[in-house]
Parts: C-alpha cells; sequence; structure tokens
C-alpha cells in the first residue's frame, strides 16, 4: 500500500485489508514522505496487528513505493492497494482460489469492482469483460482490470519486467504505471478472473480535474512502448487510447465536473478525430438506452448502497476475532 498524505482514507483501508479471510498475509505500507499523520495512523494499526509492516521513504512517486513494498515481501503473490480504496473481504481468498484453479500458471488474477464516492456509497458496478486466458490483445483495447487496487499480482512476474516503472515520474508522465505493469506480464502469462465486484475504486471529485494532457502522454508513452515491439497491436492500442478517454469521459460527467469533460472531449477529437467520433457515438448511443437497459443506469444515477467491508473486534489478549458483513451481491452481475 503506497501512501501519501493519506491521513482522510487509510484508516479505513487498513481495516478492509486487515478483514480478509484470507488472515496470512503481509501488509506493507510504504510511506510516500508524507507531511499529514499518515504514518500516526499506520502506527496504531501496527499496535493491533502484528503483520503490518511500515516503510518510509522520501517523496518519490506511488511506482518506487509499490518497489518498495514488492522488494519488502516474501509471498509468491502481492495485492497492491492504494490508501483510499477498499477490498470486499473475501477479495484475497477468491483470487488465490481462482490462481490455484487454474490450468496454467496465471500471473495475474483480476475481478469486477465497484467506483465508490468519498462516503463510500457506490458510483458504478464495472464489468467490463468475463474471459480469462490470454488477454494482451483483449487489454490493448480496454484496461479492464481498471485500477491499481484491483488485481493480485504473481510476485515472480511482476520481478521479471522490473516492476512498476518509475520512469514515467520522470518524463512528467504519471499516471499509466498499473497499466504498463499488466500489459508487460499479459505479454508472457494468462489471467483468471473472479466474477464478482469485490474492490471499492474510490472516486473523488476533486480527481475529475485531473492534468488530461499528463494522463494522455503517459498512456501514449506505454501503448508506443509495447507497440514497437508487437506492431501488429498498434491499431488495438490506438482504440484502446481513445476508449480510456471515453470512459474518464463518463465519470466526469456522471460527477458533474463539466469543465473537465469538456476539457477530455476536445482533447480527444484533437488527438484522434476519427476514433474520438466513434467513441462519441458509442457514448451518445448508451446515454440514449439508458432508460432501457438496467445495468446503464450507472450512466445516469449511483446505487446509493455503500460497499461495506469486514470489521474486527478485539479480544483483551489482541487476539482478533473477525465478523463479516457484505451488502455487494453478485445479483448484479
Amino acid at each position: 500500500m503506497p501512501a501519501y498524505n493519506a491521513e482522510r482514507s487509510i484508516h479505513e483501508t487498513l481495516l478492509s485489508v486487515r478483514s480478509q479471510t484470507h488472515a496470512d498475509l503481509e501488509i506493507i505500507v510504504v510511506d510516500d514522505g508524507s507531511a499529514d499523520t499518515t504514518a500516526d495512523i499506520v502506527d496504531d494499526h501496527m499496535a493491533e496487528d502484528s503483520r503490518i509492516l511500515l516503510l518510509r521513504q522520501s517523496n518519490a512517486g506511488v511506482a518506487s513505493a509499490r518497489n518498495r513494498g514488492i522488494a519488502a515481501a516474501r509471498g509468491r503473490y502481492f495485492a497492491p492497494i492504494d490508501a483510499d480504496d477498499l477490498w470486499a473481504p473475501d477479495k484475497i481468498k477468491r483470487q488465490l482460489e481462482a490462481a490455484n484453479a487454474a490450468k496454467h500458471r496465471v500471473g495475474l488474477v483480476y475481478s469486477w469492482f465497484m467506483t465508490i464516492d468519498s462516503e463510500d456509497r457506490v458510483l458504478e458496478y464495472v464489468h467490463k469483460v468475463n474471459t480469462e486466458g490470454n488477454m494482451l490483445r483483449r487489454l490493448c483495447e480496454d484496461n479492464f482490470v481498471g485500477n491499481g487496487s484491483s488485481p493480485l499480482i504473481l510476485r515472480s512476474a511482476a520481478l521479471a519486467v522490473g516492476g512498476y516503472d518509475p520512469s514515467l515520474r520522470r518524463q512528467g508522465a504519471e499516471g499509466s504505471e498499473d497499466y504498463k505493469l499488466y500489459l508487460q506480464i499479459a505479454e508472457a502469462y494468462p489471467f483468471a478472473l473472479v466474477r464478482d465486484y469485490l474492490t471499492g475504486y474510490r472516486i473523488h471529485a476533486a480527481g475529475m480535474s485531473q492534468n488530461i494532457q499528463q494522463m494522455n502522454r503517459s498512456r501514449a508513452i506505454v501503448t508506443e512502448e509495447l507497440a514497437r515491439r508487437q506492431p501488429d497491436l498498434r491499431f488495438r492500442l490506438r482504440q484502446g487510447n481513445m476508449r480510456a478517454h471515453r470512459t474518464l469521459l463518463v465519470r466526469q460527467l456522471k460527477a458533474r465536473a463539466a469543465r473537465s469533460a469538456i476539457a477530455t472531449f476536445t482533447e480527444m477529437f484533437r488527438t484522434d478525430p476519427l476514433c474520438a467520433a466513434m467513441e462519441w457515438c458509442i457514448l451518445v448511443g448508451r446515454i440514449l438506452r439508458a432508460p432501457f437497459i438496467a445495468k446503464a443506469r450507472r450512466l445516469s444515477r449511483g446505487t446509493g448502497e455503500k460497499f461495506t467491508i469486514g470489521h474486527l473486534e478485539h479480544c483483551a489478549c489482541g487476539a482478533t476475532h473477525r465478523s463479516w458483513e457484505s451488502n455487494y451481491s453478485a445479483s448484479r452481475r
């Protein structure tokens, strides 16, 4: 868990990790030069849970922080989580079961996820694909893993490609570190899938004003590197880049971040007018069909339901007993 000035959210995120039904975990938090009380909050959790390790470093970015955590880890798999996201109680258990059940050694196990707001309310049920195996071509078209907190990753597969790429930060192009790692792993390993919504990926209204040009530059660098290695994937990568714009535009429209939405819309047409027109038609079509398709409700309004994590009950001796709550439902697939 990389953490930078995460005092507002890291307590709840740590609770969701500590509450996993698969209890045999190392919980490694890398404080990336926070200037707030992030480290103090982690210290409080460490006093209750011996599985937690806090590492500190000067601010070097999310890729560097994640790599520091991977280097310190001892397990065969690792599961990254950002310091404001949440996990369902059985996330790790079910992903490990999927990895062990696969016919071939998988490099990554992903699942579906929900987007949530600052109050943990579900905004969207994100179910992009329903397939597993060799996913490189599909991943070029769409980052269906969706965020940095959803996957379970084979540690040796990540180490073989050098982990997350810190050079994107040095190039002023942070944003696609996760996606680059997923693509590199997909070149060598199949993926497995847990068909349920196991991660709460937090969307901040302030985040809707993110630097669109930086995100574009980041993704362009990553996809161009892959296109040079595998030229036959170039067109799929172009489509994927524009689809990422459309996904961001939908989120901005849902958050009523009009200024950011206009900037995204303008950038789409400036970058690739033909692909942008195609994606805009797809978006308009989905909006028009929204009243008639239940799943399209996520384009118009959130559910109001809260993403609920497991909770911990501590006895005087310090042992931990777990009871579980879960108000997310596989029936929403």
